[in-house]
């Protein structure tokens, strides 16, 4: 109790809903550890991932936990892929880094990725991202505090 937040302490999680998350992440764990070394590729295992969220998190929310098209993972607002989507994740087997962007790799298959969520949605909020993406560019050209001023500035 002394590690803990005592933000955290304040909050009373009921019994079930512990119980829940408790069997979802065993069993979410428990098909990873089966998976492990066999041929399952990324596309069958982030449906773990999937039931692990709808389950131990979506079940009572009006959100849509989804896997198609291209986007590995996508929650969305409601209750259909129309509706806008708040989280992207992407999934990778546990040895492929070849595939997400890193410093010297800004040109990775996870970019496209997040480029084909904004086309389908326009309105969706990824300025987050953008700023990370920002933040990697900096660091690859290996520019100043004052000249990433200047570049953000001359962008507002």
């Amino acid at each position: 109790r002394q590690g803990v937040n005592k933000a955290y302490l304040k909050i009373h999680e009921n019994r079930a809903d512990l119980d829940l998350f408790k069997q979802t992440a065993s069993a979410y764990l428990k098909n990873l550890s089966e998976a492990e070394g066999t041929d399952e590729d990324e596309r069958h295992r982030k449906t773990y991932l999937r039931d692990f969220l709808k389950e131990a998190f979506y079940q009572k929310e009006d959100r849509l936990v989804n896997t198609s098209k291209d986007v590995d993972l996508s929650i969305y607002s409601g209750k259909t892929t129309s509706s806008t989507v708040e989280v992207l994740v992407e999934t990778k087997l546990p040895g492929n880094r070849s595939e997400m962007i890193t410093k010297d790799n800004l040109d990775a298959k996870s970019f496209y990725q997040i480029l084909i969520a904004k086309k389908e949605n326009p309105d969706a909020d990824t300025s987050d991202l953008e700023a990370e993406i920002d933040q990697l560019v900096y660091k690859l050209y290996g520019l100043t505090d004052e000249e990433i001023t200047i570049v953000e500035e001359s962008v507002e």
